[in-house]
């Protein structure tokens, strides 16, 4: 049975093998469009267009048969009021999100976008509010608690990252060359530490996506106090405490950056001179 884009679908119980054989039987395909849903929901055109783009197929069939397999099975949900947008389920999202981890030192567009996204969600959070729809609110406050998450565990990654960048520039082990472990230093410096200062700065990306997030929930928890509950006020409490958090870990890791890699640096300087 075809599911139907845009159509409310009765809650059904999903057999989790069936979930968990999809996931593996696909993999090669939901693995990059994880990184597409990172940065926000994406239409039926784009998926339809990024899945051709996967498979070098423009079979149309094939593609909404895949597509209608995986809304039936939860693992593509519509967004509310956009019916026609998609998002990763937010467990589902998690899920791959584990699978795919890795010590990998990402760039600080990714944080940005993580960021960017963030500001977006304060504004349908606002939204939602105004036209008093508890379910979409509550919606909306998940899915930035998932991203606030997202950048917890990128920041994390990225400090494990890190740590291995000096390990190897401090390596003793001769097949190694010395001057290939002071490129990697001042690479990570230029292409991670020095984009993360500007990121975390005062009038920066960070600071901003983290205050516009934070008067947006704080203005919620004044007006639910005037105009009543449409969600609990700990879900709120929640939430602002983890973007706290999310600034303190930022400002933590480039603290760590520097002292790992800063003496490296000024000795790779001394080598190069």
């Amino acid at each position: 049975m075809r599911a139907h884009y845009g159509q409310p679908r009765q809650p059904a119980m999903i057999d989790p093998k069936r979930v968990l054989r999809a996931l593996a039987e696909h993999w090669s395909l939901l693995d990059p469009l994880c990184e597409r849903f990172d940065s926000g929901t994406l239409s039926l055109v784009e998926l339809r267009a990024q899945l051709a783009a996967q498979r070098g197929t423009a079979d149309a069939a094939e593609i909404t048969a895949l597509l209608d397999q995986w809304i039936r099975l939860d693992i593509l949900v519509p967004v509310a009021k956009s019916p026609n947008r998609f998002e990763l389920n937010a467990q589902i999202h998690d899920f791959l999100a584990y699978l795919r981890r890795e010590h990998r030192l990402g760039l600080c567009l990714e944080i940005e976008a993580y960021l960017r996204h963030l500001e977006r969600l304060a504004g349908h959070i606002q939204e939602a509010f105004a036209q008093r729809d508890s379910q979409d609110l509550a919606r909306q406050l998940r899915l930035l608690d998932m991203r606030v998450r997202d950048v917890l565990k990128k920041l994390a990654n990225d400090e494990q990252a890190l740590v291995a960048v000096a390990e190897r520039a401090k390596t003793s082990d001769r097949q190694i060359p010395l001057r290939q472990r002071y490129a990697e230093v001042l690479a990570t410096w230029d292409e991670y530490v020095e984009p993360m200062i500007q990121l975390v700065a005062a009038d920066g990306a960070f600071e901003q996506g983290v205050r516009r997030a934070e008067q947006v929930l704080l203005h919620l928890l004044g007006e639910q106090q005037r105009l009543g509950q449409l969600v609990d006020d700990d879900l709120l409490l929640r939430t602002h405490a983890r973007i706290l958090d999310m600034q303190t870990t930022a400002q933590l890791t480039l603290r760590r950056a520097r002292e790992l890699l800063l003496p490296l640096r000024e000795e790779a300087r001394r080598h190069n001179a």
